[in-house]
């Protein structure tokens, strides 16, 4: 009795381990932060981030790396469609500093110019935001 509550306990206690290790291996690499969004479509990689919703309140941030050497032109390109809501979009260096901050965009696109290569923090705050926003490295094909 007492071979098989061990075995029990052995048996569960790894389980947990094991689905810890997987729930950080899944969310590496992903958006984080505190939001609801209905009928979202997000497509991601390390130099673009999109998405398309039909509703999306809160915030949500990622890291876009811009691995090449830019020459001073590194460039971010930002397309967002607004059909109601508000939406913000703040970027931010490695070492914390807000370098540009977009409040309440309306349907648009445009570039932003940043210094040089590096991770790149991009915050999005939504307020009951309905339409779609994609940022990404001018050199991205996606």
């Amino acid at each position: 009795m007492k071979r098989k509550l061990m075995f029990f306990c052995t048996s569960v206690v790894s389980i947990l381990m094991v689905s810890l290790m997987l729930g950080f291996t899944v969310q590496a690499g992903q958006s984080s932060g505190s939001y609801i969004w209905k009928n979202a479509n997000e497509n991601s990689g390390t130099d673009f981030w999109k998405a398309s919703y039909s509703y999306f309140d809160g915030l949500k941030k990622r890291s876009l790396v811009f691995s090449e050497d830019c020459n001073n032109e590194c460039i971010l390109q930002i397309d967002v469609t607004t059909l109601s809501g508000e939406l913000d979009i703040t970027i931010i260096d490695t070492s914390g500093t807000e370098l540009y901050s977009y409040e309440n965009i309306d349907t648009s696109q445009f570039d932003v110019e940043l210094s040089d290569k590096g991770d790149y923090q991009i915050r999005i705050d939504g307020r009951k935001h309905e339409g779609s926003f994609s940022v990404k490295s001018k050199t991205t094909k996606s």
